[in-house]
């Protein structure tokens, strides 16, 4: 009995995890209205991208971040614990976490423009651009600090902390499913849902494998600080590249794609498998088990008290990203955007 308790401590509450991200969307949306508001009331003090770190900034920090804290409270948990920030990565790891996201990011982005195709096909015209890019060096620093940094802790937080813990009464894969479904729709735009969800499969893996949330981090700050980098360098050195992909033909996008498919697969599964022999290995040395406690022992599974309202946020929560996402295909012009 005592070892089920411990058991239960260390995981959050399925609801709370639901209702956790479901308010985070809300308040996300309510904030972001008001940070809009408060460049409009300060005509030019602000740069385009400016405006954009702003409202990113607050979202992560006044919403991202203190939501999980709450819910992890309210669900009693040993928050350190509950989230696996105990256990750290040396710097074997990083490396090998690193060349993970140089195959997991073509991978990706590759399966994406299919999946963009595919709607294209079904009548969709994809948002060139939901966010400015820097201009200058000081604007891809503070990029970097809010654009890679700040989500790569947030996100993390929420997602691979809270939401795949309180999703583990299952079966880990199951959570690592369930987070990476959330962490896409979490997205809210078709251009990013599909490519953030097989990014969060690789994210959850290697949390689960690692036991730390490091672990994830590693992968989520080396992919949006490449982003910014190579957007800011490729902006001010070669617009030209820019110009070319949004002319490109869709012949040359499909067979670009597959190629950065098959490209990105190998290099993902070597890296992967590198990295998975590497950690059974440290594991084996450090805690005396190739594997982490949650991938050898199952946890016992107790029915769930009410399982509709366990599940009615997450229900709400994903109705209002699909909604806004329907808007986004159908009236862009709503939220200022364009084809």
């Amino acid at each position: 009995m005592e070892q089920n308790n411990i058991v239960k401590a260390k995981r959050p509450l399925i609801w709370h995890a639901t209702l956790a991200v479901t308010v985070m969307a809300i308040l996300a949306q309510v904030f972001g209205i008001i940070t809009g508001a408060a460049v409009q009331l300060f005509p030019g003090q602000f740069s385009d991208f400016g405006a954009d770190l702003l409202s990113l900034t607050g979202t992560q920090l006044c919403v991202m971040l203190p939501v999980p804290f709450l819910f992890l409270y309210l669900s009693r948990c040993d928050v350190r614990g509950a989230v696996r920030l105990k256990k750290g990565i040396n710097a074997v790891q990083v490396i090998l976490l690193m060349c993970i996201s140089a195959g997991a990011v073509p991978f990706a982005n590759s399966m994406n423009s299919l999946f963009l195709e595919l709607l294209g096909s079904l009548g969709y015209t994809p948002i060139n651009s939901y966010m400015t890019n820097p201009t200058n060096d000081l604007q891809a620093i503070a990029g970097v600090l809010v654009i890679a940094v700040l989500p790569a802790f947030a996100e993390e937080f929420l997602f691979r902390g809270l939401v795949m813990r309180s999703f583990e009464r299952y079966s880990p894969w199951v959570a690592a499913v369930c987070s990476a479904l959330l962490f896409g729709v979490m997205h809210g735009t078709w251009e990013q849902v599909f490519f953030a969800f097989i990014l969060g499969l690789v994210l959850s893996y290697v949390v689960l494998i690692t036991d730390s949330l490091w672990a994830s981090m590693t992968i989520h700050f080396t992919n949006n600080a490449f982003s910014v980098l190579a957007t800011y360098f490729i902006t001010k050195y070669a617009p030209h590249l820019l110009t070319e992909t949004e002319s490109t033909a869709s012949s040359e996008v499909l067979i670009s794609a597959v190629t950065g498919v098959a490209i990105g697969a190998v290099m993902l599964a070597v890296f992967l498998s590198l990295f998975t022999l590497y950690t059974r290995y440290r594991n084996q040395q450090k805690y005396g088990s190739p594997l982490p406690e949650n991938l050898t022992v199952k946890p016992p599974v107790q029915p769930l008290s009410h399982p509709v309202l366990q599940y009615l946020p997450l229900v709400l929560f994903c109705g209002l990203e699909l909604l806004q996402m329907m808007l986004l295909w159908l009236h862009p012009e709503w939220f200022g955007l364009g084809g």
